[in-house]
């Protein structure tokens, strides 16, 4: 039935609707997910992968989103110290503080929120639209900027990540 459904959503979606994938790709997304270590739930991983692919952009694909839920939370939305499993926080986007329960109960609203935040901080001036630079930014703050931040090797993961989730979701 999901099958099905991929097909006709591909098929008769409206020209300007967001990035469509192929439903042979979302399906090797959804098995490349269940795979990535420490899922516990499946389920999960699929409802992320459902929306990453509702949510994606140009600069922000699906895979990526992927890759960073997993990595931030594992597809836990009540993972903490932020909200979701894009793991954002909610002043960091001008939200207020109750954004975080919607955040974790709602999880396409955390995805949602999640991408918006990527794609605020490409936004920035002084990442110049660079992935790696903005994933250190959101990592590390104004610390990614002056040569401070500590977490490269998790940025340069998430980036490896993204990119195996691409492979394995490519190979139709």
């Amino acid at each position: 039935m999901t099958t099905i459904l991929l097909w006709l959503s591909f098929l008769f979606a409206p020209q300007h609707a967001t990035l469509r994938e192929s439903p042979f790709r979302v399906m090797h997304l959804h098995a490349a997910a269940r795979n990535l270590p420490d899922v516990a739930t499946p389920g999960m991983a699929d409802d992320v992968v459902d929306f990453a692919v509702m949510r994606q952009t140009r600069r922000v694909p699906a895979a990526l989103i992927v890759a960073l839920a997993w990595g931030e939370s594992r597809f836990d939305p009540m993972a903490s110290p932020a909200c979701g499993v894009m793991q954002v926080y909610p002043n960091d986007l001008g939200e207020p503080a109750s954004a975080c329960a919607l955040w974790r109960r709602d999880l396409q609203a955390g995805v949602r929120a999640g991408v918006r935040e990527i794609e605020m901080m490409l936004d920035d001036k002084r990442v110049h639209n660079d992935l790696y630079l903005a994933l250190l930014y959101r990592a590390c703050g104004n610390q990614a900027f002056n040569g401070t931040c500590a977490k490269h090797a998790w940025v340069r993961d998430a980036l490896y990540r993204w990119h195996t989730l691409e492979i394995n979701s490519a190979s139709s």
